[in-house]
């Protein structure tokens, strides 16, 4: 390669610049975003201030470095591609020459500024056949001072993403964007009517008797088993019983809607529907929601610690839930479907 160099250099033998490149060695490139890195040392008297660049041949896309004190340069941010590699300083002349990096790799190139000539300062690049040592992972890793130093306004990673060759980009013309949301449900329509919706279980027909002593001690219960409350303070729990107060699910969130949809998909992925002759205790107010869910689910008595709405009440009546608010350790109120608590003899 330093022939060829010679044979562009009209000047004489001694004032060519010899380009002695090193072999860059990489991993093999997989379809996946990553960039390049083309890093070194700048050796000689007057190697501090001068200025090496990337420009890629067939974009454009520039990288620059000013050589540090301590000889170093770093150009980073390099998509895979063919470089024009230039180095220049004060009294140099600009020297080039054309290196291909590939996907992901990082290549080390020293280079060495060679004494004066025939009052022609030269620079020397040499390079040595290097070997890095890397996972099977095809990444580049950019340290905070690198990040300083790199030219583009953006520091964003994503802005250094490039496709893989022989990758060809997605037509957007065909994207579709779907929006949701966290609510439970309600939001949005326009009548109660437009919210109802119909059971494909016999709520009503359920005939689940529950000791007033069980449902009473079911709060308790219920604290008890909530691991993550007694580490945040500032969760809601739902929770599957049986009739008898035998715990047979519980879950816990952030919002009481996601805990009680939780419970009920436990039991839809074990194939457990309806969950006839159980009771859903909340840790919070019952609201028309969570008796529709309750509903869909096919439980027959849905239990609070807190209030119910008026709109939980009219869905319970209907459908024929048995609807419990305020239930603490020493009482409740039920407000749908009393028959199915069972009070105490005497």
């Amino acid at each position: 390669m330093a022939r060829s160099l010679m044979a562009r250099n009209t000047l004489s033998a001694l004032v060519s610049s010899v380009f002695a490149v090193g072999v860059f060695v990489s991993l093999p490139a997989a379809a996946q975003l990553s960039t390049s890195t083309i890093r070194g040392h700048v050796t000689g008297p007057s190697a501090p201030g001068a200025r090496v660049s990337a420009t890629n041949v067939a974009t454009g896309f520039s990288a620059r470095a000013t050589v540090g004190t301590d000889g170093a340069y770093s150009l980073t941010g390099l998509p895979p591609g063919t470089y024009r590699i230039e180095v220049a300083g004060q009294g140099f002349d600009q020297k080039t020459q054309d290196y291909t990096v590939q996907v992901g790799q990082t290549a080390e190139l020293d280079i060495s500024v060679g004494p004066t000539v025939a009052k022609v300062d030269t620079i020397v690049v040499s390079g040595n056949r290097l070997l890095e040592t890397k996972t099977s992972e095809i990444a580049t890793y950019i340290t905070p001072r690198q990040m300083e130093r790199l030219p583009q306004v953006t520091r964003n990673f994503l802005a250094f993403a490039d496709l893989a060759p022989g990758v060809q980009a997605p037509d957007t013309a065909l994207d579709r964007n779907f929006y949701t949301s966290s609510s439970c449900g309600v939001c949005g329509k326009g009548s109660i009517d437009a919210i109802s919706t119909k059971t494909a279980f016999d709520v009503a027909a359920d005939g689940v008797r529950v000791p007033l002593e069980a449902l009473l001690a079911l709060p308790d219960r219920l604290r008890a088993a909530q691991q993550v409350f007694d580490k945040t303070g500032g969760l809601h729990a739902a929770g599957l019983f049986r009739a008898s107060g035998e715990l047979v699910a519980l879950r816990e969130d952030v919002g009481r809607h996601n805990a009680v949809d939780k419970v009920i998909g436990d039991a839809v992925r074990a194939g457990r529907l309806p969950l006839a002759g159980q009771i859903l205790m909340v840790s919070g107010r019952s609201s028309f929601e969570l008796t529709q869910k309750a509903a869909m689910a096919g439980v027959p008595v849905l239990a609070a610690v807190s209030a119910p709405s008026s709109l939980a009440v009219e869905l319970a009546r209907e459908v024929g839930i048995t609807l419990i608010g305020f239930l603490r350790g020493d009482g409740c109120n039920v407000y749908s479907c009393p028959e199915r608590i069972v009070l105490p003899e005497g």
